[in-house]
């Protein structure tokens, strides 16, 4: 468990060799003692990194994979384990740049998601729905996106058990209501979202891992508004977050050279 928690919180903070390296190491030693469980969890970690990396044949063989192991562990619930497949081919469409192919998986996965109880599965509801804004946002349906992103409701932390801290946080990023609306143009709004992503609310349970990522696209909005301050302390603040990160993200390189521009 301990060494599935270091590869996770590795692919958060931007490490995603190392990462790879240890979950692909988790899922030989889960392979070699027969653990079904933990193959197909490693496969549906692998997906999500593979995903982030653009390795779009392998992330599709893992979410094959994970999907294959998923139904077989549950074969009588096939809305949940229809559900996660169709988030994970969406997500991997979107990144490959064919959102209109990710809707349309969506809705034909509509009648599964529909026989999913809210009690049980309201973290699979909130990513389909998440899943959906996103899929509208790269389709160019910035308004659709929002209309989607305002009705998110994000989800209470309930347990520390390293799985829960997984499947509670993934995917990592939950800012397409702030992107929807920096692209619309409303950067005060933006700039409100991020900030709220970015916040610790007392009167509530969202505990959601805050990414580093976060303070790079508030940094963006900022400047943008002309808040050079602002922004220089959001460039800082992401650098600081992911200062062990792999060297070729484009946005370790482009906060570097917006934050020297703006002192």
């Amino acid at each position: 468990m301990s060494v599935w928690l270091r590869a996770y919180i590795r692919d958060f903070l931007g490490q995603w060799n190392g990462a790879l390296a240890e979950i692909i190491g988790l899922k030989a030693q889960a392979e070699r003692g027969g653990d079904v469980f933990g193959t197909m969890v490693t496969n549906w970690m692998i997906a999500f990194v593979r995903l982030d990396r653009h390795e779009f044949d392998e992330a599709e063989r893992s979410i094959e994979a994970f999907a294959e192991l998923n139904a077989k562990r549950n074969p009588t619930r096939g809305a949940m384990t229809g559900t996660m497949k169709a988030l994970l081919r969406a997500r991997l469409d979107i990144e490959r740049g064919r959102p209109e192919a990710a809707l349309a998986t969506l809705a034909e996965a509509e009648p599964l998601a529909a026989g999913l109880d809210p009690s049980v599965n309201d973290d699979l509801l909130f990513t389909r729905a998440l899943t959906q804004a996103e899929a509208a946002l790269a389709a160019g349906g910035v308004d659709e996106a929002i209309a989607v992103g305002e009705k998110l409701v994000l989800r209470s932390f309930i347990t520390v058990r390293i799985p829960d801290i997984s499947s509670y946080n993934q995917p990592f990023l939950k800012d397409v209501l702030a992107r929807a609306l920096w692209k619309k143009g409303n950067l005060d709004r933006a700039a409100a979202e991020y900030r709220k992503l970015l916040t610790i609310d007392p009167t509530n349970q969202v505990r959601y891992l805050m990414s580093p990522l976060y303070h790079y696209r508030l940094g963006r909005v900022l400047e943008e508004k002309g808040d050079k301050a602002g922004a220089r302390a959001e460039y800082a603040k992401f650098l600081e977050g992911w200062k062990d990160a792999d060297p070729g993200h484009v946005e370790l390189a482009d906060a570097r050279k917006r934050l020297a521009a703006l002192r």
